[in-house]
C-alpha cells in the first residue's frame, strides 16, 4: 500500500519526516503551502492536492515519491476516478530504461560522491561548487544535489541560500543524462549532458548543463559543468564545507576543472559544447 491509498501512512511519514528538519514554517515557506493547511496535513485532518503531494514528498524525500506514487499518479488519482491525461515524461523514462537493458551495468560505475562545478549565471564571475550523489535504489539510479550559496572571500562564510535538486540518472547512446527539479517555492527543471568515462573509476565528468538561474528574472541558461569524482564514502563534513562561490580564477579550483568550465565559444563555432576528454 502506498501513500496515495492511505492517508494515515502518508500523516505519519509527514511527521517523520518534519521532525529531520528545524522548522515546520521553513517547510511551509520553501513549499509554498499555508502552515494552517500543512497542519491539518500532519494531523491527518485532510489530504494534499496531487500537486502538493508530489511537492512535499520531493522536498522531505517521503518514501513512495518516484516510485510508487509517480506510477500511482499515473493510474488513478486520489479520489479513485482515472484520468486519460499522461505526462509524458514517466512514459518516457519508461521506454529509455526499457530500450537499455544494459543501463544499469553502465551507470552502476558512476555510482558515489562529486564536487560538482559550474559558472553561476545569478553570481556573475563566480564558480558555483556543490555537492552530488548518484546513487541506486530497486534497480534505478538517481541523483541528489546540494548547492550551498556561501561566498568564500566572506570570512564569516554566511549562508545566502541553500538549494537542493533530485534527478534521474539516465545512460543512452553513450551518454549520461541527469534529469533534475527542484522542489520549494520555485519548481525548476534541469538537465545535464555528459560525456562518458572511459576510465573503471570515474575522475571527472564533462558535460553541459541547462537549467533557469535563480537570480532576478529567472532566465533560462545553459553552462559547461564538471563533476568531480569523490569516492563511495568521503568525508561528507569535509566536501560540504568546500561547497560555495569561488572567483574565477581562483588557486582552489584546478586548472583543469577552470579550463572545462570556461564558456567562451570559439569564432568558428556557434553553440555551446561540453569540453571532451
Amino acid at each position: 500500500m502506498n501513500i496515495w491509498q492511505n492517508q494515515d501512512l502518508f500523516s505519519a511519514r509527514l511527521r517523520e519526516a518534519c521532525a529531520r528538519h528545524k522548522s515546520i514554517s521553513k517547510v511551509c515557506r520553501d513549499l509554498g503551502i499555508n502552515r494552517q493547511q500543512f497542519n491539518k496535513y500532519l494531523s491527518g485532518s485532510s489530504f494534499p492536492s496531487a500537486n502538493n503531494l508530489v511537492r512535499i514528498c520531493g522536498y522531505l524525500d517521503i518514501d513512495g515519491y518516484g516510485s510508487g506514487l509517480a506510477t500511482s499518479s499515473r493510474r488513478q488519482a486520489p479520489g479513485g476516478h482515472g484520468t486519460s491525461g499522461q505526462l509524458l515524461l514517466g512514459s518516457f523514462l519508461e521506454r529509455i530504461n526499457e530500450a537499455n537493458p544494459d543501463a544499469r551495468r553502465r551507470i552502476e560505475r558512476y555510482a558515489g560522491y562529486y564536487h560538482s562545478y559550474y559558472l553561476s549565471p545569478a553570481y556573475p564571475g563566480q564558480i558555483l561548487k556543490s555537492i552530488s550523489r548518484i546513487h541506486e535504489k530497486q534497480g534505478l539510479f538517481f541523483d541528489k544535489t546540494l548547492e550551498r550559496i556561501v561566498d568564500r572571500n566572506d570570512p564569516y562564510k554566511k549562508l545566502r541560500s541553500l538549494h537542493k535538486y533530485n534527478g534521474d540518472v539516465l545512460h543512452t547512446n553513450d551518454r549520461l543524462y541527469v534529469l533534475h527539479q527542484t522542489i520549494g517555492i520555485h519548481q525548476t527543471l534541469s538537465m545535464v549532458a555528459f560525456y562518458p568515462s572511459y576510465s573503471p573509476t570515474p575522475r571527472i565528468l564533462s558535460g553541459v548543463f541547462v537549467s533557469v538561474s535563480s537570480g532576478p528574472g529567472r532566465q533560462p541558461f545553459a553552462s559547461r559543468v564538471v563533476y568531480e569524482y569523490c569516492g563511495i564514502a568521503p568525508d561528507l563534513r569535509r566536501m560540504i564545507s568546500a561547497c560555495g562561490l569561488y572567483p574565477v580564477g581562483s588557486g582552489e579550483i584546478s586548472d583543469e576543472i577552470a579550463k572545462r568550465l570556461d564558456n567562451h565559444v570559439d569564432a568558428h563555432d556557434t553553440v555551446l559544447r561540453a569540453m571532451e576528454y
